[in-house]
């Protein structure tokens, strides 16, 4: 019996993306909260990327975050009319519950990104096993390079709460720096065994 190929949605739940930008419209707080764990690139949704990049881009300058100034801001961006329109952004704070859970909304968003990365590098992997023209040695190097840099940062680039002097910020660069990643246990062996063994027609169909 032929297997059959199956065109998968890639992982993410616009929900936990739309609780996020609704959170940090919310709350001041949130904003901090969000930028520790998640980037703009993290969303599914490149609309949902763009405002959380343009609210994340207010709170460093010191101004408010609301809907006026996120709506002015992202006319600056030139983005489509219907993504920065009052409507648009006031429904997404509706749906949100409360922004005391933003950090959960957050890492399901982070997660879910890791996962999409993931499925792109194996495929990639196993498209280099496939075609047998790289050295074992070679494809070792390259697929514990590419797991290791998808391991997700505990705290990434986002906004610094420490106080003036901060040994991590100094001068223009003060607000936002790289913190320190934390390596997840990830049995490479093991990865390399299910991508080799996988069948093509179970891999994803990437769109």
């Amino acid at each position: 019996m032929e297997e059959t190929l199956i065109k998968r949605v890639l992982p993410h739940s616009i929900e936990a993306e739309q609780s996020v930008i609704g959170s940090m419209l919310m709350d001041r707080e949130a904003v901090i909260a969000a930028s520790e764990i998640i980037t703009g690139s993290d969303f599914y949704q490149q609309q949902y990327g763009i405002m959380f990049d343009a609210m994340v881009e207010l709170f460093n300058e010191g101004k408010p975050v609301d809907l006026v100034t996120l709506q002015d801001r992202l006319k600056e961006k030139d983005v489509p009319p219907e993504v920065s329109s009052l409507d648009f952004v006031r429904d997404i704070i509706t749906i949100v519950p409360t922004s005391a859970n933003v950090k959960s909304y957050a890492t399901i968003v982070s997660e879910k990104a890791v996962l999409r990365r993931l499925i792109k590098t194996t495929e990639e992997i196993a498209n280099t096993c496939y075609a047998g023209k790289e050295p074992l040695e070679n494809i070792l190097a390259d697929t514990e390079k590419s797991i290791f840099d998808l391991l997700p940062e505990q705290g990434r680039t986002g906004i610094c709460t420490h106080q003036a002097g901060c040994h991590q910020c100094s001068g223009k660069d003060r607000g936002l720096h790289i913190k320190t990643r934390e390596r997840l246990p990830v049995s490479l062996p093991d990865l390399l065994i299910w991508i080799i063994n996988c069948p093509v027609s179970s891999l994803p169909i990437l769109s």
